[in-house]
């Protein structure tokens, strides 16, 4: 086993087209990385082909990353089954806010990043801020389902995220494994949209809303076509994984094993579950504590090199400082009076009212949209859409590729 907390100076030589990075260690590992000048990475030099690298630690990876998702899935059942929906939500919101906080100060807290990223971070606020006004005034679901879709491609890009992390510690470098990892992510995700029954009932009943009608025949060949895919392209994957190992190529077992739990959980509530609330459950328990215990190590130690330059994000992240958990706590108590306090209905101001929208559908036999899963969509769009910021500013801070991240992995 190797030992993380060895270093290697790393030089960097960018040519127009290449940037490539020669590390001096046992073995001789080439590894391709951004183009930065000069860094320090973490680099493994452990000779053998399976490597049991870890994004934080064996224990750490084991509790969060590999034990979670079947704990966020008891929780939700259990939840479901002997709590009120209000409840059960506000489960949710105690992980989620907090997963929403933490990019916050990951972006305007740290001083290099907000330097960086200054035109997208303002830009997003002004646009999203827009999209969710006028989305909750003219089109409440079609918002729902697009906060829904990009937490669907949030969730992957996380996911994949993770897996690249688990080859970086591992020295994996090539390429090809993170572009199958991302086609894998894309494609099993797409299936669980499309064909499970939890969310065909949601973009069917929309695709009548918007005025294109689709019969039992067209549902049954879109869910066969993306099976035939998932299948497909998952034998692929394994083929191609064996290939590489048989050929002399570094694995880290706890990837693989890492991206089989987590798919797997979610594939189990969308096709046991009939809750759209509860796979919201599942889904914010798994992505947020996950994402929580990733950044709050990442800026740790971001913190701790960034020479005084953050100050504030160093005193909130060092251990044991509550900081971070009052905010959550004083912003939950709000929420909780409001939700307990009136009507569900009342929370959108009396200009959002789901279920009335959303008429029966005989030709596919869809009855009209109950009351309780109305107000099982409200409570979920109070989950999503003041997320969407967030969404957006995760999709350009964390490239693995990019030298300044991998500083602090």
């Amino acid at each position: 086993m190797y030992d993380l907390k060895t270093t290697f100076a790393i030089e960097i030589a960018v040519s127009k087209t290449h940037a490539t990075a020669s590390v001096s260690c046992p073995g001789r590992q080439l590894a391709e990385f951004g183009p930065e000048s000069s860094y320090e990475v973490d680099v493994p030099h452990d000779n053998s082909r399976l490597r049991f690298a870890y994004i934080v630690g064996p224990r750490a990876d084991v509790i969060w990353f590999l034990g979670l998702p079947f704990a966020a899935l008891a929780l939700a059942f259990a939840g479901r089954a002997w709590m009120s929906a209000v409840a059960v939500a506000s489960i949710a919101l105690w992980v989620d806010v907090p997963h929403q906080i933490v990019t916050l100060f990951r972006t305007w807290g740290v001083a290099d990043d907000r330097r960086r990223f200054r035109v997208q971070l303002i830009a997003g606020l002004l646009v999203i801020s827009a999209i969710i006004a006028g989305g909750l005034a003219w089109a409440p679901l079609s918002l729902l389902l697009l906060s829904t879709l990009w937490n669907h491609q949030h969730q992957l890009m996380q996911l994949h995220g993770f897996a690249r992390i688990y080859d970086f510690k591992a020295g994996v470098r090539d390429n090809s494994v993170g572009k199958r990892d991302q086609a894998l992510a894309w494609i099993l995700y797409g299936n669980l949209f499309l064909s499970s029954p939890l969310f065909t009932s949601y973009w069917l009943r929309e695709s009548y809303r918007l005025g294109l009608p689709l019969t039992a025949f067209d549902v049954n060949m879109i869910h066969g076509l993306a099976w035939t895919i998932t299948i497909a392209f998952s034998g692929f994957y394994v083929v191609m994984t064996i290939k590489r190992f048989k050929n002399g190529a570094v694995l880290n077992p706890l990837k693989y094993l890492y991206i089989l739990i987590n798919y797997s959980v979610l594939y189990f509530v969308c096709w046991q579950s009939s809750s759209l609330l509860m796979y919201g459950i599942t889904n914010v328990l798994m992505h947020g504590i996950q994402y929580v215990v990733f950044v709050f190590y990442y800026l740790q130690r971001s913190s701790s090199k960034a020479n005084g330059k953050d100050r504030l994000v160093h005193w909130i992240v060092n251990p044991g400082n509550g900081v971070v958990f009052v905010c959550v706590l004083l912003f939950y108590a709000v929420l909780y009076q409001l939700m307990t306090g009136r009507p569900l209905d009342e929370l959108g101001f009396g200009a959002v009212h789901f279920a009335s929208q959303y008429e029966a559908v005989p030709e596919v036999q869809l009855r009209a949209m109950s009351v309780l899963t109305g107000k099982e969509i409200w409570l979920l769009t109070l989950l999503n859409v003041p997320g969407m910021l967030h969404l957006y500013y995760d999709s350009f801070i964390w490239k693995v590729r990019e030298g300044r991240t991998q500083e602090s992995l």
